[in-house]
């Protein structure tokens, strides 16, 4: 598999060109390269900032948008995701379109986390994808942090909600940035993410949401599947 500094966004941005002309299109990502977090405290999880290749993919990847729509950008509140989204947007407008940020979403900041301490060390005790094992086998607190199955159904209503109310019937593209965990929590509505060859989200990579027939549809690396909600 790919480093994180090495993925190939490009299947990505082109599955959302080809979307675009059969309705709805709502990108899930995740931000951009960052700093090392260090110590596992919920301080530095949140505040390790981009670094200046991070701000440089962010721009990269908003020029390489496809063109002729507007795009709409809103983002985790944690500050790396917000300098995302706007080097995204600055990257649109570099080619000539238009782009929009919205502004910070509660949900993208992963708030189906209830003890981010609690949840922060999980991490730093298990890694990624034993976390995530041990979330999808519900052997994660539940003071700590919300089943993954209910979770992705939040997450799910709340990025088919903010499509009708920010541009119902509006041509365009919507782009929420967000973290690893939060992109697996949708994909897991359609996905194993128990699975040991399942690929992990690398910085600006995601999953695709579209709507067909009134039933979600999502797309990650190159595959797509209907939600099971």
């Amino acid at each position: 598999m790919a480093s994180q500094g090495e993925i190939d966004r490009s299947r990505l941005v082109a599955r959302a060109s080809e979307l675009r002309g059969e309705g709805d299109v709502v990108l899930l990502v995740r931000h951009a390269a960052r700093e090392p977090i260090g110590a596992a405290t919920t301080e530095n999880a949140l505040n390790a900032p981009l670094t200046d290749a991070g701000r440089a993919q962010a721009l990269r990847f908003g020029e390489a948008l496809p063109a002729g729509s507007p795009v709409r950008l809103t983002f985790s509140p944690v500050p790396r995701c917000e300098d995302t989204a706007r080097r995204i947007a600055e990257g649109v407008g570099r080619r000539g379109a238009a782009a929009e940020v919205l502004g910070p979403v509660r949900v993208l900041g992963a708030s189906f986390v209830k003890d981010g301490d609690q949840v922060t060390s999980a991490f730093a005790q298990l890694g990624l994808r034993g976390f995530m094992r041990a979330w999808a086998r519900g052997e994660l607190p539940a003071e700590a942090i919300d089943d993954l199955e209910s979770a992705g159904a939040e997450l799910l209503a709340a990025l088919l909600a903010a499509r009708r109310a920010e541009a119902p019937g509006a041509p365009g593209l919507d782009i929420h940035v967000t973290h690893d965990i939060v992109v697996l929590a949708l994909v897991a509505l359609a996905w194993d993410v128990e699975a040991a060859d399942l690929p992990w989200p690398g910085y600006l990579d995601g999953a695709i949401l579209t709507v067909r027939n009134g039933a979600p549809h999502l797309w990650y690396h190159g595959e797509e599947r209907p939600s099971r909600r």
